[in-house]
């Protein structure tokens, strides 16, 4: 950005020793000439800025100079975690467990042996070892994942039936049925996840993960989801670690993308909230964007094609990602 105008602005007292960064200063010529008017600062686990006017961000203001692109990068830099925030934030004692490590490097080497389709196209006697070390690493796992207990058992019994049944196309349709992370929606639970499956937004071969998932359900999300935006089958996870298949851009965890024969259960859809939000830091809209200031107003729109001709190659239509998912859901 180039320049903005700060309209009725006092002044700030910052102590630039403290680590605080002035990121703009009043005039020579105003009555407090060099005056701080907007300070950045890290503080706590989180960002603080601080502007002497907000005149600027006003609805009749954010479309003069480069007002817009001054608030959309305040907010981002705010929005970014502190320095080993997300080591932090995304500290196990699940993902530590040893057997965790065994039951991600034999899903990963199992997973060369798979076909597209998820059947087997290595040697059976190498994929029988692979079988029967995850197997093991699962069993081991499963007193830390004990409200998960009919689902690990089914996973178990569909893997081995996999093996028994000659490594065709899996089929873990037991095991589908009985994951159910939305019937768990409690701040910080941690799920086990092991499926066959291919990957949205990133490879659509079938082959085992592993992932292990946390639940953020903060009171005011649980509070907007109570009284507002009531949707039983969503739940937000945020992957603590996982197989080589989610060294992708996939951000979602739907039954659909898991193996089985005839129709998959429909019971949840999860979406990676801490994925969504990396990208959104990533990525900013536009400035002068059609869709950033015209469709947004349109939530649901029975053919979304003419809108979508208006997105910006570094732009995503949120809205419409939410409404497919509403739909989807639904369903």
């Amino acid at each position: 950005m180039r320049s903005a105008c700060l309209y009725r602005a006092t002044t700030i007292s910052a102590e630039t020793d403290n680590g605080a960064c002035v990121l703009a200063r009043s005039h020579a010529s105003a009555s407090v000439p060099g005056a701080p008017l907007v300070v950045a600062s890290a503080h706590g686990k989180g960002r603080v800025v601080v502007l002497g006017d907000s005149d600027l961000f006003g609805d009749d203001c954010i479309g003069e100079l480069d007002h817009r692109a001054l608030w959309l990068n305040l907010v981002y830099w705010v929005a970014q975690p502190p320095e080993n925030g997300a080591e932090a934030r995304h500290a196990s004692v699940n993902r530590d467990d040893a057997a965790w490590a065994e039951l991600r490097e034999q899903t990963n080497q199992l997973g060369l042996l798979q076909a597209p389709d998820g059947s087997l196209e290595g040697d059976p006697a190498e994929a029988q070892r692979h079988v029967d070390q995850i197997a093991s690493a699962l069993q081991a796992l499963a007193p830390r994942f004990a409200h998960q207990a009919d689902y690990l058992e089914a996973a178990l019994g569909d893997l081995r039936g996999w093996a028994s049944g000659g490594f065709g196309k899996p089929d873990f349709t037991g095991a589908l049925e009985r994951f159910r992370p939305e019937r768990q929606r409690q701040d910080g639970i941690e799920h086990l996840v092991f499926f066959p499956m291919y990957k949205q937004n990133g490879s659509r071969d079938t082959c085992y993960e592993a992932l292990i998932v946390r639940v953020p359900w903060p009171d005011w999300i649980a509070e907007l989801e109570r009284t507002r935006y009531d949707n039983p089958k969503f739940v937000p996870v945020e992957l603590i670690d996982g197989t080589r298949g989610y060294d992708s851009e996939c951000v979602v965890l739907f039954p659909e993308t898991v193996s089985v024969v005839g129709r998959p259960v429909n019971n949840f859809g999860a979406s990676f909230s801490d994925r969504e939000a990396e990208r959104l830091r990533r990525v900013s809209p536009a400035i002068g964007s059609q869709w950033a200031d015209t469709v947004r107003e349109f939530k649901d729109v029975e053919d979304p094609r003419p809108y979508i001709d208006l997105v910006l190659e570094d732009e995503f239509p949120l809205s419409l990602f939410y409404s497919s998912l509403k739909a989807k859901l639904a369903a």
